[in-house]
């Protein structure tokens, strides 16, 4: 199961749900000491402006922190860099892109891409700036995200597309929705005898891995008694 956004009577009602009080105080601590460094402004893509600003702002965030360093940035390589700015220029032709950002001095410091399929939408990318971590740039950007979510009311729900254990949006989105792989053999007979020993393989794994662990913990042990 993975985080999913389902709309609420208002934002705040919302986030008052989802958050504790002593959560929320510390992100105004937060967004307040932001404001304290300059102009601090949430803002977003318009359906009517040249999206072509917003994504290269955003490649060039995200190029900045530490998946600019890993290299598995979209701006790291040209065909990725290339397929971005394909599908967020396409569905932006279409009025199916959101992006929103955290400005500080008319600066992204955060920046977010969705994309909105009918009455439901898909959070695809997240960028922050890791100079400004300690504020939490990326948390305050969710948060807008949840307040410009509940002011578009054509936009029923939000699926997170993130992984079941992250952290961060489990306790900001209160909603899950259940994901499942599901195989069918497509070549008769065959495929069908390859579907049914796929529990074999990952027994034999499991098996494999177990029998490796206890092995690595026999040596250790003999090692220990030896040097005892």
């Amino acid at each position: 199961m993975r985080a999913l956004f389902i709309q609420n009577c208002n934002s705040e009602t919302y986030l008052q749900n989802s958050l504790s009080g002593k959560h929320r105080k510390e992100l105004r601590r937060q967004e307040k000491r932001l404001a304290e460094l300059g102009a601090l402004e949430y803002v977003s893509l318009h359906p009517d402006e040249p999206a072509t600003p917003w994504i290269d702002k955003f490649l060039k965030l995200e190029g900045l922190g530490w998946k600019g360093e890993e290299g598995s940035a979209f701006a790291s390589n040209d065909l990725d860099e290339a397929y971005f700015r394909t599908i967020t220029q396409e569905a932006h032709r279409k009025k199916q892109l959101m992006i929103l950002a955290l400005n500080l001095n008319g600066k992204p410091i955060a920046m977010k891409c969705n994309f909105i399929a009918g009455k439901g939408s898909y959070a695809f990318k997240i960028a922050f700036d890791e100079a400004f971590k300690a504020y939490s740039p990326g948390v305050h950007l969710e948060m807008e995200n949840v307040r410009l979510l509940h002011r578009l009311p054509d936009i029923q729900w939000m699926d997170s597309c993130a992984t079941p254990n992250h952290f961060m949006i489990n306790r900001l989105w209160t909603a899950r929705r259940t994901i499942k792989n599901i195989r069918i053999g497509c070549s008769g007979a065959m495929g069908n005898l390859f579907l049914a020993s796929i529990p074999l393989f990952r027994w034999l794994k499991r098996g494999i891995i177990e029998g490796s662990t206890q092995s690595h913990k026999n040596k250790a042990g003999e090692r220990e008694e030896v040097n005892s």
